[in-house]
């Protein structure tokens, strides 16, 4: 998947090996909750753009909007999560 390679690459690159650690430790638990509870796709767009935007940030060495952008994606993927999962917790009590 895109997304996994793009992470990959960012994390294979940082200075920090345990942050590698971390972030694969994730991975691998997110991989397991998103196999029940799909990624929406307005979110999938979403990823893209911060993506794209980390890049350019990184691209012109702009270590602020960098951050920014990185919270801005850290963020929005913790909510969407939680959101994805209240929404699997109600399909479920009704069902």
């Amino acid at each position: 998947m895109l997304d996994r390679a793009f992470h990959e690459t960012m994390y294979e690159r940082h200075y920090n090996r345990v942050a590698f650690g971390v972030w694969k430790q994730h991975r691998e638990i997110m991989g397991s909750i998103n196999t029940r509870i799909p990624i929406a796709l307005g979110r999938q767009e979403a990823i893209l753009r911060e993506h794209r935007a980390l890049i350019e940030a990184i691209r012109q060495q702009d270590v602020e909007v960098a951050v920014k952008v990185l919270s801005q994606h850290i963020g929005d993927a913790g909510r969407h999560l939680v959101d994805q999962l209240r929404i699997e917790r109600t399909r479920a009590a009704r069902s």
